[in-house]
């Protein structure tokens, strides 16, 4: 008979048996595991490249935000270009007809001082095709396209493009363009001096093919200072400027020629006159060329003027090197302070020994170079004068004024607060009423409002309001300062007098008796006519002055129609319509009119 198992043996029969019914399942379990361990490094993935892909985006987006605004600086100039090109295409045909330059003579390297560059400047364009080159404000199209689109090139109308453009956003990127684009686009009307300088440096530097004749050039008139012909260097545009036929262009074209070795368009037979033209633009070359080559000069002291004044520190060493140690001025020192060439001035206080004078500092201070002032205040002892603070104050240094108040002992005289009030520097005014004794407010008033400076009565009102008085407004009316009457009869208690409508009459000031005819009725009526003595060209006031007139406006206007006089008649109902004229007369000079 068989035995009956033992329960281990049964137990472990169970055990095997269930191991084998489960082990599909576990197969199952751990491939499920897995699956979800693969699809949880893929989620994690997914989100790594969306990280990156959000990053690259931002990216992307940032870069073409940097781009439009190098797009947007770019079209600035884009306009007028596309105006100039035209114009740019005779030049070329001008530049064509000229004979080829020859080659520089070995004498010829000019010395000049480079100059900064335009922060917008406009790049020469060729007369067939309109494109910016300068590599600050140079246009990509491939920035226009997808990062992963083929980089193709596409040509842009830029008239159109700018003409596209919100009128806001144009005079935000004008506003950031060069001192020519914002002239030539009608953004600046009254060019300061050194705009001026920087149009015409600018116009040189980039050949600039638009019309030279609409530019400004009074200044260099009144100003001979051709430093910008300095950066001119095509003779297409020396043509063109010579073509303009101003006599005041000629010392510039000159130095325009002396700095390019144009040795053709040089007049060699004044050489002493071309030698100054060469030490102002610091032309080494042609000075040596002058000297030693052709010995038709001799260097004299003048030469280290005009070098000096035009800070050309190579210059000064070279001239010092070849002249005799007498043949130099204390001028030299002077003129190179008094355009705040300050290294020239320090070489030659370590170099020479002629010094300067008083006018070296009375000088700085007028142009402002407060630097070049306190640099001659602690190593020189020549000093200045009164002349170094009323200059600085008539032409509006108040930096100047205050350093030589606190740290010099000359002072000033009463010229410096009536310069300083008729050129419109209230902070002057004020200053020097706090702080010096010098000058008398009132008097300074007068001379405000001799010049209309409106800021200037303004700022003494403020300190000194007791100095505006009536005979400020007389001043005012006398000179024809309307907006200063109005604003010291609506602010102040000062108020014009009867004498203010005869003096405004005689200086010729007719507009501004409808002034007090709506300001100040009660004046006007009051004030005869017979007392208004006109100096003036006007056919009307001459007869108000040769005839006895009767004392009411009314008269006036009836003796005119007796007379015939249809100039005085025109006048009065022009200048005077609301006056209450005699019973009938108006219609009657109003049918004189239509008939006559």
């Amino acid at each position: 008979m068989t035995s009956a198992p033992d329960k281990s043996t049964l137990a472990a029969e169970l055990a095997a048996a269930l191991g084998l019914a489960l082990a599909p399942l576990v197969a199952r379990l751990d491939a499920l595991h897995a699956n979800a361990d693969r699809l949880q490094a893929r989620i994690d993935a997914l989100h790594a490249r969306g990280d990156e892909h959000a990053a690259a985006t931002l990216d992307r987006i940032a870069r073409l935000e940097h781009q439009g605004d190098g797009l947007a600086a770019g079209l600035a100039d884009l306009k007028a270009q596309a105006a100039a090109a035209a114009e740019a295409a005779a030049a070329a045909a001008a530049a064509a007809a000229m004979p080829a330059a020859p080659s520089p003579a070995p004498f010829m390297r000019a010395v000049v001082s480079p100059a900064p560059t335009p922060a917008f400047g406009l790049a020469p364009a060729a007369a067939h095709d309109i494109a910016l080159v300068s590599p600050s404000i140079a246009l990509s199209d491939a920035s226009l396209l997808s990062p992963t689109a083929p980089m193709r090139r596409r040509r842009l109308n830029p008239s159109n493009m700018w003409d596209r453009m919100p009128t806001e956003i144009q005079h935000e990127v004008l506003g950031h363009a060069s001192v020519l684009t914002q002239f030539i686009n009608g953004r600046i009307n009254g060019l300061t001096w050194k705009q001026f300088l920087a149009v015409w440096v600018e116009v040189f530097e980039t050949d600039w093919q638009g019309d030279l004749a609409k530019l400004p050039v009074d200044l260099f008139k009144i100003t001979p200072w051709f430093t910008p012909f300095w950066h001119l260097r095509s003779r297409s545009m020396y043509a063109r400027v010579r073509a303009l036929g101003h006599s005041f262009f000629v010392e510039g074209l000159e130095q325009a020629a002396i700095c390019n070795g144009w040795t053709d368009l040089l007049d060699f037979g004044r050489p002493r006159e071309l030698s100054m033209s060469a030490a102002e633009c610091g032309s080494i070359a042609m000075l040596r060329h002058l000297v030693d080559e052709r010995k038709a000069v001799t260097l004299e002291a003048q030469h280290a003027v005009h070098a000096a004044c035009y800070g050309h520190l190579e210059l000064l060493k070279w001239l010092a090197a070849r002249m005799p140690s007498g043949s130099w001025t204390s001028a030299v020192m002077d003129w190179a302070a008094c355009n705040g060439h300050l290294d020239c001035v320090k070489w030659l206080h370590a170099n020479r020994t002629e010094g300067c004078s008083a006018n070296a500092m009375n000088w700085a201070a007028k142009n402002g170079h407060l630097d070049t002032v306190t640099w001659l205040h602690n190593n020189r002892t020549e000093g200045c004068t009164t002349d170094a603070m009323d200059l600085a104050a008539e032409y509006g240094n108040p930096h100047i004024v205050e350093f030589l108040h606190k740290s010099r002992t000359e002072g000033c005289t009463t010229k410096a607060m009536l310069k300083a009030a008729e050129n419109g520097n209230a902070a002057v005014v004020e200053f020097l009423h706090k702080n010096r004794t010098e000058g008398v407010v009132a008097d300074a008033a007068m001379a405000a409002a001799r010049k209309g400076r409106l800021e200037v009565i303004k700022r003494i009102h403020a300190f000194a309001p007791e100095s505006v008085k009536a005979v400020i407004a007389d001043e005012a009316a006398a000179n024809g300062r309307s907006g200063l009457l109005d604003w010291l009869v609506d602010n102040t208690s000062a108020r014009p007098t009867e004498d203010a409508i005869s003096r405004a009459a005689k200086s010729g000031h007719l507009r501004l008796l409808p002034w007090f005819r709506d300001r100040q009725p009660a004046l006007f009526r009051s004030h005869a006519m017979s007392r208004i003595g006109v100096r003036s060209g006007d056919a009307a006031m001459d007869w108000f002055k040769r005839s006895k007139l009767p004392s009411s406006t009314a008269d006036v206007l009836r003796l005119a129609i007796k007379e015939g006089r249809m100039d005085a008649v025109r006048w009065l109902l022009w200048h005077l319509p609301d006056t209450k004229w005699h019973e009938g007369d108006a219609e009657c000079a109003r049918w004189m009119m239509r008939v006559m």
